[in-house]
């Protein structure tokens, strides 16, 4: 995705990011992966009295299912005897979200993490942020109709046509989900690119002729990124047809 300009349907969460660029995790990155939890550990830090901490009665482990048993995983080394207390419960939050975000599947992040620096070095990726990471591989998750309306090209239709009205219309009252969903129909990718000065694109729309009266779908070719949109009696239609075309076609592939 890096070298070719690609964007990729994968979305990691912000730990992951952070992890191939060799970054720490921090309480906020929980927040996006497990809410529950989140607010768990949000309320250990709100303490105020060693009481309050002595009555959890926890010490620096947790647990996990392993091959369907139950087993105990020290945050530290002698954890099990470290009993979290009012002076250290920081350290124990920080120490079980590296746990969590990281440890528990440490293995294959560091195989991720090799990958990432086989093809691309380590020193090149220092000088992103997890965020710029993330925009390269996935780019914007955030699908503005505004923006796709300027990245549009019409061949056969015009601005004031009626049809192209109705269409930013749809999609304006489609929610984020349809428009991924009609990007990836359109273009093979459910997302705006990052960097588009690097990358321009545009999204072309052809008038089809049509050859079965309302029961014609629009078409896409994703290589072109182009949709075909035929003329429909109404937007009604036209939004009954596109919905229908960009959620039951995502995995066709038909040579025309």
């Amino acid at each position: 995705a890096i070298c070719d300009g690609h964007q990729t349907s994968v979305r990691f969460t912000p730990s992951v990011y952070k992890y191939i660029l060799q970054k720490k995790v921090v309480l906020d990155d929980l927040r996006v992966e497990d809410i529950n939890m989140y607010m768990c550990l949000v309320d250990i830090l709100k303490s105020e009295s060693e009481e309050e901490v002595n009555h959890l009665a926890m010490t620096f482990t947790t647990s996990r299912v392993h091959f369907d048993c139950l087993e105990t995983v020290e945050l530290v080394k002698g954890g099990s005897d470290k009993a979290v207390t009012l002076a250290n419960k920081e350290e124990f939050v920080h120490s079980f979200c590296r746990w969590y975000l990281i440890g528990c599947v440490g293995e294959q992040l560091e195989s991720i993490r090799k990958g990432f620096n086989f093809l691309i070095s380590s020193s090149v990726m220092e000088m992103f942020s997890p965020h710029e990471l993330e925009l390269m591989l996935s780019g914007w998750s955030t699908i503005d109709v505004a923006t796709l309306r300027m990245k549009t090209e019409l061949v056969g239709y015009t601005w004031d046509s009626q049809e192209i009205a109705w269409l930013f219309e749809v999609l304006e009252s489609f929610s984020q989900e349809q428009r991924r969903l009609f990007l990836q129909f359109t273009t093979g990718s459910p997302s705006f690119p990052c960097g588009e000065e690097q990358t321009p694109w545009k999204l072309k729309i052809m008038k089809s002729t049509p050859t079965a009266g309302n029961q014609m779908l629009p078409t896409a070719s994703t290589c072109f990124t182009s949709l075909r949109l035929p003329v429909y009696p109404s937007r009604v239609v036209l939004r009954e047809k596109l919905l229908m075309a960009i959620t039951d076609g995502q995995c066709s592939f038909l040579m025309h």
